[in-house]
């Protein structure tokens, strides 16, 4: 994966089962430390997006933590849109 291909990424949060676009919060830029240039983009989220994406983990917390390590990682990689 080339550095262009991770800058030029869609911009998503996953909420709830769910990738949503950020309602306005500005990306976060990740730098290289060896080059000092642009790696990626992190989306930023604004308050409401946090407090759905807490409120989401809370009630889905009991059920993960019944889970095996196998089908979290199982779980982790089908949301990857990549």
């Amino acid at each position: 994966m080339s550095d262009e291909s991770l800058l030029e990424r869609p911009r998503s949060l996953f909420i709830e089962g769910e990738w949503r676009a950020p309602a306005a919060a500005d990306p976060i830029i990740v730098l290289d430390p060896s080059k000092g240039a642009p790696l990626t983009r992190l989306d930023g989220a604004g308050a409401a997006e946090v407090e759905a994406a807490v409120t989401a983990a809370c009630a889905a917390f009991p059920a993960w933590r019944r889970l095996s390590g196998r089908e979290r990682g199982r779980c982790s990689s089908d949301a990857l849109p990549w």
